[in-house]
């Protein structure tokens, strides 16, 4: 044990007049306010009471004020002992440390110091003597930081910090060499990465190129083309389409686990332009090849997310996701109201939920209502799908908002939008009878409607209203807010059930 015998207690005023007439920078000035003066002078003092081999002990204190310090009352309390106090890095052990300072020692350590300022200030503390436990030699623990720990904990302590969208692994990249290194090394500044824009992608790209591809280690990957903000220039939005393409097949394919892409509008993207094996979940968002010829695979994926814009699915398309994703448990598709991309989607739900009735029957029906004839024809619904994606769990069907043009809308606008809604809900019945009534009034109910056959749940979301076309863009740009929202939510690149599961 060590004793402290003596210690000192050096008022915020003297601090202040200490720093005025030690201050040989001329950046101190009489007339400053006393929370600038205390504060630099408790930064110089604590160097220098830090320096001495004797004043080793040091407790900067502030009594209770409205921020929390109270500069008219602040001090700092000095003893001596040996250098060990709260989680600063212990210096070494002078070479005649002394173990007991007295009173004098103290205050004559102070006065070489420059504290010979009206001595009587210094007031001796008014508890007893406090009891200090001697810090252990070097040769018995010696002190540990991160650059000394073994490479293999450092990395996985790295792999907690930087799962922020990058923020970290970048300021993990400018410490020092040792961080540079194990950055390279190992890639895990890269393992959770939110590139948005042209220009950050053409900069992350770059970045890539200067790693070997197995050390492009990203985890989960946020990636758009503008900042999620459409653009009507489709000329423009060429170029981000290739380097997003780019990226892809840049970073290595064994360690990506999530994945959200939002791709330039006008350009018909691969569902996955080369093959991830370890990708459990998926956010696709953008124009869709409706080929599948390019596409890679994703054997792991389970969960995903399909938002398609401007183009229609092939009529094959449940056959082609299962080639493509045959693990595929949770599923996520807007059933888009222009064209006839809602029929594959339809095909699709019928057979997940095993209807046994055929497709066409259930469509004909629609005559008899007095509703007009779906455009589809009876041969594409009359072919069931051969086989359903039998490892599909839940099956989640959206509509796009219809944006219409000019003033007003007329029947005629909205009679197909409505129809096609209603097609699902009748699917829906076909399951539960106890389903409510399709139709109200003419339109969709716009509750949501759950049926479950089989061990297989099918969701339908209620169908969003009329919008003018005008309100396109703001539409777009909340759902990529909402898109990154989610990545950022699920951080460490695990596949779980995003925001867009939760009823």
């Amino acid at each position: 044990m060590v004793s402290v015998l003596a210690g000192y207690v050096i008022l915020g005023q003297d601090l202040a007049k200490w720093a005025l007439d030690n201050d040989s920078s001329g950046l101190l000035q009489p007339d400053m306010p006393e929370k600038r003066l205390v504060h630099a002078a408790v930064a110089r003092a604590s160097r220098q009471l830090w320096a001495h081999p004797l004043l080793v002990h040091i407790e900067l204190l502030f009594l209770s004020g409205d921020d929390g310090r109270d500069y008219d009352h602040s001090y700092i309390f000095v003893t001596g002992g040996y250098k060990c106090h709260g989680f600063m890095t212990p210096p070494p052990i002078p070479s005649d440390p002394v173990a007991n300072p007295t009173e004098v020692d103290i205050g004559n350590a102070l006065r070489e110091l420059g504290f010979n300022r009206n001595i009587s200030n210094f007031y001796r503390p008014p508890h007893p003597p406090i009891q200090r436990f001697p810090r252990i030699p070097n040769e018995v623990m010696p002190f540990f930081s991160l650059s000394t720990i073994p490479v293999e904990i450092l990395r996985y302590i790295l792999s907690f910090a930087c799962t922020d969208a990058g923020h970290t692994g970048c300021t993990v990249n400018l410490v020092c060499n040792l961080f540079r290194q194990l950055c390279l090394e190992t890639g895990v500044d890269l393992q959770c990465a939110l590139v948005v824009g042209s220009g950050k992608q053409a900069q992350f790209l770059e970045m890539l190129y200067t790693r070997e591809r197995q050390k492009r280690r990203v985890v989960s990957l946020f990636i758009s083309y503008e900042d999620g903000r459409p653009t009507g220039d489709w000329q423009r939005s060429r170029i981000p389409f290739r380097i997003t393409q780019d990226i892809l097949e840049a970073i290595s394919p064994d360690y990506l686990r999530t994945l959200y892409i939002e791709w330039p509008w006008g350009d018909t993207a691969p569902f996955l332009p080369t093959t991830f094996r370890s990708l459990s979940q998926m956010y696709f968002r953008g124009c869709f090849d409706p080929s599948f010829a390019q596409s890679g695979s994703a054997p792991h994926l389970k969960i995903l997310h399909v938002q398609i814009y401007f183009t229609n699915l092939p009529d094959d398309f449940e056959e082609q996701l299962t080639l493509v994703c045959p693990r595929l448990t949770h599923l996520r598709i807007c059933a888009c109201p222009y064209d006839n991309n809602y029929e594959p989607v339809l095909r699709l739900a019928h057979s997940h939920c095993k209807i046994r009735r055929p497709l066409l029957d259930i469509v004909k029906e629609f005559q008899d209502m007095g509703l007009p004839h779906s455009s589809a024809s009876d041969e594409r619904l009359r072919i069931a799908p051969s086989s359903s994606i039998s490892s599909l769990q839940k099956l989640v069907i959206t509509f796009l908002q219809l944006h219409v043009t000019g003033g007003w809308v007329t029947n005629s606008t909205t009679e197909n939008h409505d129809l096609r809604v209603l097609m699902f809900h009748c699917l829906a019945r076909e399951v539960d009878p106890g389903v409510p009534d399709c139709i109200v009034d003419g339109e969709p109910t716009p509750e949501l409607i759950r049926v479950e056959s089989e061990g297989r749940e099918l969701v339908l979301l209620p169908a969003l209203g009329i919008r003018h076309v005008e309100n396109v863009k703001d539409v777009m740009l909340e759902e990529s807010r909402d898109m990154r929202g989610e990545w950022l939510q699920l951080g460490d690149g695990e596949a779980a059930e995003g925001a867009w599961w939760r009823d």
